[in-house]
């Protein structure tokens, strides 16, 4: 009986359930599932390197940064709702790039007021 009364009540508030099974284990997983992307998709770095240059791009996602730095000549952005992913995107040279919040999870929890 308590394992379906806790299910319904993550069921019938996204915002918990979307925490306990993305933000919480993206938290915890944050180390290896950065050492084991860390090598750029090959199609995306063409896409990247094919943009011309002063071109700006929004990495929604960005993990651990790794496309940030794949083309120099643009301006990138990133975000991702993980601190700790943010931190190591941060680590590796990317800290004025990297926003930690979606603009979009700010509007949603009221935390960003247009």
């Amino acid at each position: 009986i308590r394992n379906t009364y806790s299910m319904a009540v993550v069921q019938d508030n996204p915002l918990k359930k979307e925490k306990e099974y993305v933000h919480d284990v993206y938290s915890q997983i944050a180390d290896h599932f950065s050492d084991t992307r860390f090598k750029p998709w090959p199609r995306i770095a063409e896409f990247l390197t094919s943009l011309p240059s002063g071109s700006l791009v929004a990495d929604i996602g960005c993990g651990n940064g790794k496309y940030l730095g794949v083309n120099k000549s643009l301006y990138m952005l990133g975000s991702d709702i993980c601190p700790k992913l943010v931190a190591i995107a941060k680590g590796r040279g990317h800290e004025g790039s990297v926003l930690l919040y979606f603009i979009t999870y700010l509007l949603k929890r009221g935390e960003w007021k247009l």
